[in-house]
């Protein structure tokens, strides 16, 4: 009996180590074309099912998609209504693996998990070594499947073990919700179909029972989902609860379709008997289907799931100015993303400057709090994301690039502080009023613009900002012309005001040329 047991426990321990890779692999590998094609295709309902449902079937996780999902939604790269049909398809595309079970394909296993494993030791970069690690990760989920079926072979014929099956599988709802169990320890409703189907195939469920605890494997990724969105709120939120709405639904649906065909009405396990008669192939078709299904149902209906989560989970404002608005932990699983995320945040930072006159007895300029926690939080998180060791060679420049223009900011907001006590400085003269006042405005219309560029540093606007910023530049011409000394006031302490404060005007437009340059680098390493 041991030898049953340990071998169950080693496929099991393959197994998960399979789910774990694939799925980590698939991220990294399919990651930035589903931010592009999910980009081109929010336009579409159609387009965007089939984009949910084609990296539903690649990346093999829903919860993945819509954590990715969450992170183009929280920066304003799509709307919560175009990403509901990706959610709900993707469902879909991911009970593909769940036919692999079906294929014979024991004598190639032992090549597939030797060749890329060996490939994924050699290989260093990022995208060739990801799709090494996808080949293995199958491999091995099928090699702890094959092991599995080895184990649980002997023990499907022993008394005391089908006893113990009978009495736990023994009524519908409690086996429903040893499928929600087990989908939640796997964390995938995949893995967990999987493993059923497997084990279905070696003789220890019966179809009934197996479909049943595959029904409940799609509540189970609930759990681990409200885990990782804890702190989410507004449209983040709404995107995590669509899915478990698509889960919830699912289970219910086919919970109640499993209880009608036990009364008598032929139904799911009917459909599937007339196709096929192999267990497993039919177990596949009962996990499509059970995706199938609610998707159908639920497409119709996400205009009103769309109103419905806008006001379950309306959107909050920020706890404080400085409280980061786009930068969530759950983002550090998918890089592209989150560099999108830390490019709004900076975007947010240059907004949070202003100038205007600032009367300081002692010539000390105090940053604004809202500035320093943004700030903050902002190379906090650049810091966890560099650390995470996923990032592309791309990405990784992207990621230093924000780091530099963090810096570059905090530059910015010295000079600016510096600008404003040399405003507060001048007199009341009708030409020092003046130039106060333009000053005041040029500088903050010339932040506006350098917020909004770093918002979204198209090439063409980052190329235009830094044409305005030249040192010999019309801006400055302007400025020196306005800030002249001889215009402005008479010899004596007010003209050193305004020749300090013409260097400061400087020192803020030389800044901001060196932000563009960041943002155009920014330009360039985009993914």
């Amino acid at each position: 009996m041991a030898a049953p047991l340990s071998t169950l426990v080693l496929g099991l321990g393959l197994f998960f180590l399979g789910i774990q890779l694939i799925g980590m692999s698939l991220r990294q590998l399919a990651g930035a074309s589903f931010r592009t094609l999910v980009q081109r295709t929010t336009h579409s309902p159609l387009l965007a099912s089939l984009v949910g449902l084609v990296f539903g079937g690649l990346m093999q996780s829903a919860t993945a998609v819509t954590f990715i999902l969450v992170g183009l939604a929280s920066s304003g790269l799509i709307t919560t209504r175009a990403a509901l049909p990706i959610i709900v398809w993707c469902n879909v595309g991911l009970t593909a693996l769940a036919f692999l079970t079906t294929l014979n394909i024991h004598p190639l296993v032992a090549w597939l998990v030797g060749g890329s494993g060996i490939a994924w030791g050699v290989l260093q970069r990022l995208r060739p070594r990801a799709g090494a690690g996808v080949l293995l990760g199958t491999g091995l989920i099928l090699f702890g499947l094959d092991t599995m079926s080895s184990g649980v072979a002997p023990l499907a014929t022993t008394p005391w073990f089908r006893h113990m099956l009978a009495i736990g599988l023994g009524h519908p709802l409690v086996t429903f919700a040893i499928g929600i169990v087990a989908a939640a320890l796997l964390q995938s409703n995949t893995g967990a179909s999987m493993l059923v189907i497997t084990l279905a195939g070696a003789g220890l469920f019966r179809l009934p029972e197996a479909a049943l605890l595959i029904y409940g494997s799609n509540l189970g990724a609930i759990a681990l989902r409200s885990i990782l969105s804890l702190g989410m709120h507004g449209r983040s939120l709404r995107l995590v609860r669509m899915e478990d709405l698509f889960c919830v639904t699912s289970g219910l649906l086919m919970l109640a379709l499993a209880l009608l065909e036990s009364a008598g009405v032929p139904l799911v396990l009917a459909s599937v008997g007339t196709v096929t008669s192999g267990v497993r192939l039919q177990l596949a078709l009962v996990f499509l289907l059970s995706n199938l299904l609610p998707a159908l149902a639920l497409t119709p209906l996400l205009g009103f799931c769309h109103r419905l989560l806008e006001r379950l989970f309306p959107d909050r404002p920020a706890a404080s100015p400085g409280a980061p608005v786009y930068l969530t932990s759950q983002a550090l699983g998918d890089p592209g993303t989150a560099t999108l995320l830390l490019e709004r945040e900076l975007a947010r930072l240059v907004g949070l400057l202003s100038v205007k006159p600032e009367p300081s007895p002692d010539g000390e300029h105090q940053p604004d709090p809202a500035f320093v926690e943004l700030g903050l939080a902002i190379e906090q998180f650049a810091a966890r994301l560099a650390a995470t060791g996923a990032l592309s060679e791309a990405q990784a420049a992207r990621v230093q690039a924000l780091r530099g223009g963090l810096s570059t900011i905090r530059h910015l907001e010295d000079a600016v502080g510096d600008a404003c006590i040399a405003l507060g400085r001048l007199g009341e003269s009708p030409a020092e009023v003046e130039v106060v006042r333009e000053v005041t405005d040029t500088l903050n219309g010339l932040i506006r613009d350098a917020a909004a560029v770093a918002d979204r540093p198209a090439p063409d606007a980052v190329k235009a900002l830094l044409e305005r910023t030249r040192k010999r530049g019309e801006l400055l011409a302007h400025l020196r012309q306005r800030v002249d000394p001889d215009r402005v006031t008479p010899a004596g302490s007010g003209r050193l005001h305004v020749v300090a404060l013409l260097n400061d005007v400087e020192v803020v437009v030389w800044i901001v040329h060196r932000l563009a340059k960041t943002l155009a680098l920014l330009a360039e390493h985009r993914s």
